[in-house]
């Protein structure tokens, strides 16, 4: 009745109290923590809502890809829904990817010799798991700044999405504010994304190339977060950091090292390791071959 929901009311306790409170005061937050979809990477990483992965390595080395492959796993088996910024690629290579990937997992075959009550299918499940825009600085005179980000990210929640792969941050354009340096910029920025990650419960995979002096470093040893500009605000705000490196670029040659550079919680999300990954063209993903064992 109406007396007991007034005591409710007059007794409700903030969810995040911003005072000094017992634990019991604050509920508990249970967190899912999910695989990959690959299965032979699950002691080194899992993914839990809310998070802020990044991944970095030399360019043409298959970092889109490897994050595309990343939330397609998600989108098949934990039926999360998922956002696509991309502002280096376009449209039509992702829906060929991801047409590839469905007919991989639906009895396989070549999506240009599929049926197509199978092309149908496969474009069903499409626009059931992902949101997408491809924004082109030529068409309009809209400014992706964080504002526009951030608005995003609010749109893609609202709208249901377990996830959204920014790809790559690099062509937000930032916006200093004046008085400020690159990395207190970019240290307010990934504070206020992974915020909003926070609140509306989603993964948010972020996509950076790294500084120009990194292209020298070729042993997957060498690599981390810390080759991006800003390097250590990208590996302190980061719960995941992974790096992609194909050292052998030969054609044909599609292996590639996928490095956890860096967890948050290992007991939950995985210890940091290295992997050998494969990419297949035909699948639209990759496949894990071994994990690499570490130098004594």
């Amino acid at each position: 009745g109406g007396d007991l929901l007034n005591d409710m009311i007059a007794d409700a306790k903030p969810i995040v109290p911003s005072t000094l409170v017992p634990f019991s005061a604050i509920p508990e937050r249970t967190r899912q923590y999910v695989s990959s979809g690959w299965s032979g990477l699950d002691p080194h990483l899992k993914i839990a809502r809310p998070e802020l992965m990044v991944i970095t390595g030399p360019p043409g080395d298959g970092k889109s890809q490897i994050a595309l492959a990343l939330g397609a796993n998600l989108a098949r088996m934990h039926d999360w829904r998922g956002a696509i910024l991309q502002f280096e690629d376009d449209v039509e290579r992702h829906r060929l990817d991801l047409m590839r990937y469905w007919l991989h997992h639906n009895g396989g075959g070549d999506p240009r010799q599929a049926s197509p009550e199978r092309k149908a299918a496969a474009a069903a499940w499409m626009d059931k798991h992902f949101l997408t825009i491809s924004p082109d600085e030529g068409e309009d005179d809209s400014v992706f700044d964080l504002a526009w980000l951030k608005g995003r990210i609010a749109e893609a929640a609202r709208l249901g999405c377990g996830w959204m792969l920014i790809d790559p941050c690099n062509e937000v354009e930032h916006l200093w504010g004046k008085g400020l340096t690159e990395n207190q910029y970019l240290n307010d920025a990934l504070r206020e994304i992974r915020r909003l990650g926070r609140r509306h419960r989603i993964v948010i995979i972020i996509v950076t190339h790294p500084d120009k002096a990194s292209g020298r470093e070729r042993d997957i040893d060498e690599w981390s977060l810390y080759a991006v500009s800003g390097g250590q605000t990208w590996n302190n705000k980061a719960d995941h950091g992974i790096v992609l490196l194909r050292p052998d670029k030969k054609i044909g040659n599609n292996d590639c090292f996928f490095k956890i550079s860096k967890s948050r919680q290992h007991a939950h999300m995985g210890h940091p390791g290295t992997a050998i990954m494969r990419y297949v063209p035909l699948a639209g993903t990759f496949e894990f071959i071994d994990i690499v064992k570490p130098k004594s």
